[in-house]
């Protein structure tokens, strides 16, 4: 026997301490099915245990208030703060768990979250970005819907590290969105811009129910400033096996980050 082997069998429960639990095979049989749906395409929603979703949501929202405010006091510089790639995480598994409630998150958890968002938007060290990844996740949970106002306005930004950003926030709260408002602006990144145009299609293939009615926004959309180059793009998605084609509908960068959110959420269920 390996060394390897060795280590995992002792790391095995007792055959005594296990309980019985008629439900066992079931529940394992979903966890594999999810696992499936995450390795193969979209994923489902999380199951979360009653009032689990404001303990994650006040969880991760804690986090993240701790680690800002260590953050800005150890900040001596003239320049404003941006979120660290682990801070930026944390913002979108509170956007995930939101976006995922069965309906309204008791103040509990927003009550936090709110703290955290005007610790944000307040503080004048980090930049407006990364307070709206908070303040969608708020608009998701039930209250006000000005942050997923900001993020249409935004979808279109100039500068090309917010656009992207834009477009992750809208991929997580895709099912709180408006396709007729989100649109114009994701199909103006495919004119104008020469960066992210392809998740621009992506993100509005996802918010869309169906692929007829994500050409008929691209049919509908006028373009007014490069129509060559507009139409240039978009004709690629009349060839079948076109890697344009295969990207809209599987965005793998996408669906990775999801995954990689997801895990964190679901390893925090077990917690709580």
């Amino acid at each position: 026997m390996s060394e390897q082997s060795e280590s995992r069998s002792l790391a095995l429960p007792a055959t005594a301490e296990l309980v019985f639990d008629p439900d066992r095979p079931t529940v394992l049989a979903g966890r594999g099915l999810a696992l499936l749906d995450a390795r193969t395409g979209y994923l489902p929603p999380p199951e979360l245990p009653p009032g689990g979703t404001e303990k994650l949501l006040a969880h991760f929202a804690t986090q993240l208030g701790m680690s800002m405010l260590i953050q800005s006091e150890a900040h001596t510089g003239p320049r404003r703060l941006t979120f660290s790639p682990e801070q930026a995480a944390l913002a979108l598994c509170c956007l995930y768990v939101c976006a995922h409630a069965t309906g309204p998150v008791a103040p509990f958890g927003t009550s936090r979250l709110g703290a955290v968002t005007d610790l944000v938007a307040d503080e004048r060290r980090f930049w407006w970005w990364n307070a709206l990844t908070l303040q969608v996740a708020l608009n998701a949970g039930g209250e006000g819907n000005g942050g997923i106002r900001a993020l249409y306005g935004n979808l279109v930004h100039p500068q090309e590290t917010i656009r992207q950003q834009m477009l992750r926030i809208t991929w997580f709260a895709r099912d709180h969105l408006s396709v007729a408002e989100a649109a114009g602006m994701l199909l103006a990144n495919v004119e104008m811009h020469t960066a992210h145009w392809p998740a621009s299609l992506a993100v509005l293939r996802a918010l869309c129910d169906d692929a007829e009615t994500f050409r008929g926004h691209i049919r509908a959309y006028t373009p007014r400033h490069h129509p060559r180059r507009f139409r240039g793009r978009v004709s690629a998605l009349n060839e079948r096996n076109d890697s344009l084609v295969r990207y809209v509908e599987h965005p793998d960068d996408f669906l990775s980050l999801e995954r990689d959110i997801r895990r964190r959420v679901e390893a925090r269920i077990v917690g709580i």
